[in-house]
């Protein structure tokens, strides 16, 4: 790629050329990274914090003066976002020790911290895929294509109250999987699957 001036830069970032933002990202992710280690202690979550920043970046629709600015905005960004995470993590923190107080220790496994939200959707996932077939079209059907009972019913043949009873016993039986699993954090990104 073409050196680019930082006159150049910030008109093409202003222009939304592609160039301009590829150039951003080269010269500011590995710091980003940095910051966003630093301010969360936990180096496993940076790199993806920086990845945020960057859409946030790129979606911005705001005119820049300078590329000091453009570095100012990063460092900004970077650092509300870690602010944000962080009082996320303490958030969740607090509802997984009151779920566990309020089941009592003894009838929830509480399994090792899970490290990625990837891994709790792939045990979410693994819960999923233990359901009756009907039961699991009837979840995915509703959920994934936002189909009502009535319309499900149509499509696979059923009576609205079978499907009625597939869809409540699939969602009874994935909540108990979640907590019986320890998924705190699947509930908070899916209450919308578990309503």
């Amino acid at each position: 790629m073409k050196p680019l001036s930082p006159q150049q830069v910030v008109g093409g970032l202003n222009r939304r050329e592609s160039s301009a933002f590829t150039w951003v990202y080269d010269a500011y992710h590995a710091e980003l990274i940095s910051m966003a280690r630093t301010l969360t202690h936990r180096s496993s979550d940076a790199g993806d914090l920086a990845q945020e920043v960057f859409l946030k970046f790129l979606w911005h629709d705001g005119r820049f003066e300078t590329l000091e600015k453009v570095r100012h905005f990063l460092h900004n960004t970077t650092r509300n976002k870690c602010l944000d995470y962080m009082r996320h993590r303490e958030v969740m923190n607090s509802n997984s020790d009151a779920l566990a107080q309020y089941y009592g220790s003894d009838q929830i496994e509480i399994p090792a911290p899970v490290k990625t939200f990837s891994s709790c959707i792939n045990l979410f996932c693994q819960s999923i895929e233990k359901l009756p077939p009907q039961s699991k079209q009837v979840l995915l059907l509703w959920h994934w294509d936002d189909l009502s009972n009535a319309e499900i019913a149509k499509r696979m043949r059923l009576s609205k109250k079978t499907v009625d009873n597939h869809k409540t016993r699939a969602l009874k039986f994935l909540r108990a999987e979640v907590l019986k699993r320890g998924l705190y954090i699947v509930i908070l990104f899916l209450l919308k699957f578990l309503k």
